[in-house]
């Protein structure tokens, strides 16, 4: 035992990927990936009732509300800190640790090795494939699972259900079954995903696996209870509702699902699938290789996890690229099994472990020293052209309209110094993820409506808006954006109740 391992490769593992991201957030195609008005919405939350005093519930959370571990991480750290931008970076440490952290202890339990290199091994495999992805498209498949409200948070915390789950199953304990439901609670009231990624697959491992009844019925049993409390629980919040499942447009979304199976995401994703699942059946020494149940428990429970979220994906949810959010089940569990056969094979060579655990970090610093920290287009100073635009003129301008996908990233990326409510193509109000009050109470001064005095024109309808409030007085070129400018204040309206 090389002395002071045990706490070298984790401390080796959180260096290089805290490094790992400085170096990512500092290129503008990375940071895209964080910045949309999807991504934004914590931070548009914890500003707006914390910072702005609206009612806590007025504002419209997503389907899936996220409130555990994404809000609940991500809204501290902005509160005390005041900065959104550290938010985002903050919240990705923490995923991408919790994420290594329980991929770590899951190999270690299959390859029946200390959690330390286990963890190791696993940064081995994913830490090349986080660059590669990092070079080909700014960021990829794999760092879906650590941007805010994006399904990454509730898979991570199934993972941990997972670890906790196949603990208890070897050995009770009450305090960990507690933990256990309370993580269910949580969960299942942040994303009803959760159902497909832990408790389906909880299930079928279960049963796979030889397991003492009582104690089959007992996790079943907690698991159900926890589950549906945060079920439940999700119908007190203010969100959105949820997705249809209209089982006519099945055959529809399975052809755009397999439509839009090209080579990187075929050969990315779903060839390392079936070399998980079809492994144990071509080579039968597969599993046995791996000391104990462990691996045929964590095979059982990652096969039952890809086939349903894949399934439901492409049955239901799928509309385009951005729906492979819901396949952090399908793109991670290949890799954590293909970091325990690492770990088999560097088993009985731990300095071979060390020195490509030591060269990581050395990597890791090497890409920070290259890139910098803060250079344009950088999370640090990162702003969308029209807030940086409209933030330059003489003539104040501070309170606006523009569609979803533009309002929040203008607000947010102001820091709050313009407000900018999102409208529908037609130009009528927007009620989607965000609060209606924002309408009548302006941000700065409660007391009033916003002034609202121009309006951002990308995937707007121009004909609808000049009907509706009529041919502006101005008309402003900030960058690819048109922006209308106003003499007078601004009445948006809705015709839905």
């Amino acid at each position: 035992m090389i002395p002071g391992k045990r706490f070298y490769l984790p401390a080796s593992v959180f260096v290089s990927g805290v490094l790992l991201l400085i170096s990512g957030f500092s290129h503008v195609r990375f940071v895209g990936n964080f910045v949309n008005s999807d991504e934004l919405l914590p931070a548009d939350w914890t500003r707006h009732i914390f910072r702005d005093g609206y009612p806590a519930f007025g504002f419209q959370l997503p389907r899936t509300p996220s409130v555990f571990p994404d809000l609940l991480l991500f809204s501290p750290i902005q509160i005390l800190t005041g900065s959104w931008r550290v938010a985002i970076f903050g919240l990705a440490v923490c995923l991408l640790v919790a994420l290594i952290g329980a991929a770590g202890m899951i190999v270690g339990r299959i390859a029946g090795i200390p959690a330390s290199r286990a963890t190791a091994s696993c940064w081995i495999i994913v830490f090349p494939l986080l660059l590669i992805e990092m070079a080909h498209s700014g960021a990829g498949r794999h760092f879906m699972a650590i941007q805010a409200v994006s399904h990454g948070g509730v898979f991570i915390v199934s993972l941990w259900a997972a670890v906790l789950s196949e603990r208890l199953r070897r050995a009770w304990q009450n305090s960990l079954a507690i933990l256990l439901c309370i993580l269910c609670g949580l969960a299942a009231l942040s994303d009803r995903l959760f159902i497909f990624t832990f408790v389906i697959p909880l299930s079928c491992a279960l049963f796979f696996v030889p397991t003492e009844a009582l104690v089959r019925r007992r996790l079943l049993l907690l698991v159900a209870l926890g589950s549906v409390a945060g079920w439940f629980g999700a119908e007190l919040i203010n969100r959105q509702a949820d997705i249809p499942l209209t089982w006519s447009f099945i055959p529809n979304r399975i052809g755009i699902f397999l439509g839009d199976l090209g080579a990187s995401i075929f050969f990315g994703t779903f060839v390392p699938v079936l070399l998980l699942i079809g492994a144990p059946i071509v080579a039968r020494r597969f599993l046995p290789v791996f000391p104990g149940d462990a691996a045929r428990f964590y095979w059982a429970f990652a096969v039952t996890a890809i086939a349903g979220t894949t399934g439901l994906t492409a049955a239901f949810l799928y509309e385009d690229h951005g729906s492979s959010r819901y396949l952090d089940a399908a793109i991670w569990w290949p890799t954590i099994f293909a970091a325990a056969v690492l770990a088999r094979l560097l088993e009985r060579r731990p300095r071979l472990t060390m020195a490509l655990s030591s060269a990581i970090p050395a990597a890791s610093v090497a890409m920070v020293l290259y890139s910098g920290i803060a250079p344009p287009g950088s999370l640090w100073n990162w702003q969308h052209p029209v807030a940086r635009c409209l933030l330059g003129r003489d003539a104040e301008l501070r309170d606006g309209l523009a569609g979803y996908w533009q309002a929040r990233a203008i607000e947010v990326s102001s820091d709050w110094r313009l407000q900018v409510d999102p409208l529908r193509r037609n130009g009528e109000i927007y009620d989607w993820g965000n609060d209606l009050a924002s309408y009548s109470a302006s941000h700065f001064d409660r007391s009033r409506p916003p002034d609202y005095r121009f309006i951002v024109m990308d995937d707007l309808d121009p004909g609808a808006i000049a009907s509706r409030f009529g041919t502006p007085s101005e008309m402003l070129a900030c960058g690819d954006s048109a922006v209308w400018i106003y003499g007078e204040r601004l009445v948006p309206t809705s015709s839905r109740p």
